[in-house]
């Protein structure tokens, strides 16, 4: 007996019983929230990209800028209010240009921010990769905890930064921004907010 066919998007699985195949909807524990891009102004932001569904969010951001400046980032409350103040992170840093390479540490103590403290230049081919993992941001009796891995070109040096923040307010963060000290973050950035299913 031919199995009919299925509607658009659907997937062809096993049954529960699995003694026989039918069609289904992909599921997955990882579940794209939302896409944005850039506008074009200084602040690319995600209102309410967290939510009680999930835990632990995975972030894929690509900023690409309309002059060489720093990328920044602030969390923002329940009512997406940017939180400007409270973090507390730490990394290191690894770098090379044309002559030298090296390492460094970079952190801050109760900052406005979090910033990776690099910049990243304003070219038509370049743009800074920042991939973060948060934790838990939606429990009101928890601190946020961050993990960041950055990637950029300032013009003549590539450079590569690992950092951790902990963000010590202990309420809900519905969402986050990316900001930028000078310039704007363009169009041609884009930033994807993934859940993970706890169960």
């Amino acid at each position: 007996q031919r199995l009919a066919k299925g509607t658009a998007s659907q997937v062809l699985k096993m049954n529960t019983a699995a003694n026989a195949p039918e069609w289904g909807n992909l599921s997955s524990d990882f579940v794209r929230i939302v896409t944005a891009a850039g506008d074009g102004t200084a602040v690319l932001d995600l209102d309410s990209c967290f939510s009680t569904d999930y835990e632990n969010y995975m972030i894929f951001s690509n900023i690409h800028v309309s002059t060489g400046t720093g990328v920044y980032i602030r969390l923002q409350n329940s009512s997406n209010s940017e939180v400007s103040s409270g973090y507390y992170w730490s990394g290191t840093q690894n770098y090379r240009n044309s002559s030298t390479g090296g390492g460094d540490t970079k952190s801050g103590w109760n900052t406005n921010q979090w910033e990776p403290h690099e910049s990243v230049a304003a070219e038509t081919e370049g743009y800074v990769q920042l991939n973060l993992k948060v934790s838990r941001p939606m429990l009101d009796n928890r601190y946020t905890l961050m993990q960041i891995d950055y990637h950029s070109y300032d013009g003549s040096t590539f450079r590569s930064v690992q950092s951790h923040c902990s963000q010590r307010d202990a309420i809900q963060m519905a969402g986050i921004r990316f900001f930028v000290n000078s310039g704007n973050i363009t169009s041609s950035s884009s930033v994807s907010v993934y859940g993970i299913k706890n169960s």
